[in-house]
């Protein structure tokens, strides 16, 4: 299930990050990392069961994303400020995730590598 995180993350040795297999030595930003697994976070997998993080959400608070969506589109108010909320929440726990398993280098921590592998 780690084959969309290989792609951005290539695990050299316990602390180097490469984007890129071919570049071996390139790492990328953390904030880089972190525009990254937004992406992926905003990404439904239904072939592999995994629900996008909005979704999860959404429906944490009893709603379903694609209503939250429409409720944007069509400007109600509560819906704007829960699309927000979903952002912001969204946001903060992927950089707390990349916060957790980094260093202030940017490089993966010792203790990341006790992580199951479809986590980097």
């Amino acid at each position: 299930e780690s084959f969309i995180l290989e792609q951005i993350f290539y695990r050299k040795d316990a602390s180097t990050l490469s984007v890129n297999k071919s570049i071996p030595n390139t790492r990328p930003a953390t904030e880089e990392i972190i525009d990254m697994l937004m992406v992926l976070a905003y990404m439904d997998l239904p072939e592999h069961h995994i629900e996008s993080l909005p979704c999860v959400l959404a429906a944490s608070v009893g709603r379903n994303i694609i209503g939250v969506k429409k409720g944007i589109q069509a400007g109600q108010e509560a819906d704007v400020e829960l699309g927000h909320k979903i952002k912001a929440v969204s946001n903060k726990a992927i950089r707390a995730l990349i916060e957790e398993l980094t260093d202030s280098e940017g490089n993966l921590k010792k203790e990341a590598e006790d992580l199951p592998t479809a986590f980097l």
